[in-house]
């Protein structure tokens, strides 16, 4: 019927997906004393999907793999994240010391879900 008008829409969001799961972190170092670092060549910035995760596992000798902490790609560098150029490393501070042997393995989610393949080993000595 002329001049009736149906009710509204739903408001039309766009999101860009990268084509697949983010790389794993590189290069993990261990400080010696309660610090886990990687390094990652992407800026990871999230968006309006949410923002990149960044989860420690560690693996005590003899024991299983567990989750240790998370954090996210946009934390500032006081807190263990980059500089705010993307620079840097994601360092995890831990509450003690690990027994020597423990593995360490970081992964990231991205704001999709989606989760890359674990680092490679960061063995305590």
């Amino acid at each position: 019927v002329a001049g009736e008008w149906s009710p509204p829409s739903a408001a039309v969001t766009t999101a860009i997906i990268p084509p697949g799961p983010p790389r794993p972190p590189e290069a993990g170092q261990w400080n010696g004393a309660t610090e886990v670092s990687f390094s990652h060549p992407e800026l990871l910035r999230g968006g309006s999907m949410g923002a990149y995760a960044i989860d420690l596992y560690a693996q005590p000798p003899g024991g299983d793999i567990a989750f240790v902490a998370v954090l996210s790609a946009d934390a500032e560098a006081a807190n263990g994240g980059r500089q705010p150029d993307r620079s840097g490393r994601f360092r995890f501070t831990l509450a003690a010391a690990p027994l020597s042997g423990t593995v360490f393995r970081a992964m990231i989610t991205d704001p999709a879900g989606r989760t890359s393949p674990p680092s490679d080993p960061v063995i305590v000595p």
